[in-house]
């Protein structure tokens, strides 16, 4: 039942939550991370897994209270400034890992940077507008209008609160400011895959930069509480998979079902009741199959 449904076993899930809560304290500084159990087993299998867990996640408990000089456009009505210089950028996550795109003909700018499989959307995302704001400020222009097009919402509401918590909106935040000393910098939301040619070349850059591996080793970004907690999770369903692999019998269960899926949890969920009870029969052997009424001596294997 638990692999048709895609349920961990109790204790599996016990251990999830254990090491997830554990994060969650020391990202909000509640538990300091010579504390976070480093004589427990259970974490020390999670560190053996993968070592990212070991890194600081990116949130962070100390606050910072700032004013913009830059600014920042939402809508979908973009302001025209006389003479803006135009730089698009993009993020894009995949199989392999995250990167960043950003593009602009003034000033000339082409930039395609892998940032690694730990690296979230949004942080993607944030670094390739902290990249075109550090070209802003190489490029020794002054008294110039620039506008930095993006395609997330997400990073510029990141960006326009007023309390940061996390070092990759900080050390964006400070890039802007630092573009903004001797220009003007708006940043503007653009509708993604909206025909903006702009937007498309930053996309395939970031793409194209996702699909390399990074020059570094690993992190590049400080990974965030969710990559941690996505790590915690991936840790749980293998241990998933082991368990169901050196379960004793189930032979024809391991012939249909293979692992344990979303996918083949959704496809049961969807079943009808009668269906449903016909397949749980099927694949647990408990319904009118000659094994199964042989071993309760209903039926002669004759």
């Amino acid at each position: 039942m638990e692999i048709m449904l895609n349920l961990p076993p109790l204790n599996l899930h016990i251990q999830e939550v254990a090491l997830v809560t554990m994060k969650r304290l020391q990202s909000v500084g509640t538990m300091k991370d010579e504390d976070a159990g480093s004589s427990s087993t259970l974490w020390r299998e999670a560190v053996l897994d993968t070592h990212l867990l070991e890194c600081k996640t990116d949130h962070r408990p100390a606050k910072y209270v700032f004013s913009r000089k830059y600014l920042i456009h939402v809508s979908l009505t973009v302001v025209d400034v006389h003479r803006t210089l135009k730089i698009y950028t993009d993020g894009s996550k995949g199989r392999n890992g995250a990167g960043a795109g950003v593009f602009s003909h003034d000033p000339l700018i082409r930039l395609s940077e892998p940032l690694g499989s730990s690296t979230t959307v949004i942080q993607a995302e944030l670094t390739a507008i902290k990249l075109a704001a550090d070209c802003i400020v190489e490029s020794n222009k002054r008294g110039k209008y620039f506008t930095i097009f993006t395609d997330s919402k997400q990073s510029l509401l990141a960006l326009s609160r007023v309390i940061i918590t996390s070092a990759v909106v900080m050390d964006c935040h400070k890039a802007l400011e630092e573009a903004a000393k001797y220009n003007s910098i708006r940043i503007q939301w653009i509708k993604g895959h909206s025909g903006s040619k702009g937007n498309n070349h930053a996309d395939r850059l970031a793409k194209r930069a996702a699909g390399r591996a990074p020059c570094a080793p690993e992190p590049i970004i400080t990974p965030s509480l969710a990559t941690h907690i996505e790590l915690i999770k991936h840790i749980t369903h293998k241990k998933f998979l082991n368990g169901w692999d050196r379960t004793p019998g189930c032979h024809l269960a391991k012939e249909l079902l293979k692992y344990p899926s979303a996918a083949t949890a959704q496809f049961f969920v969807g079943l009808g009741k009668s269906a449903l009870r016909t397949a749980t029969g099927l694949l647990t052997g408990h319904c009118k199959v000659n094994k199964h009424l042989q071993n309760m001596k209903l039926a002669d294997s004759g």
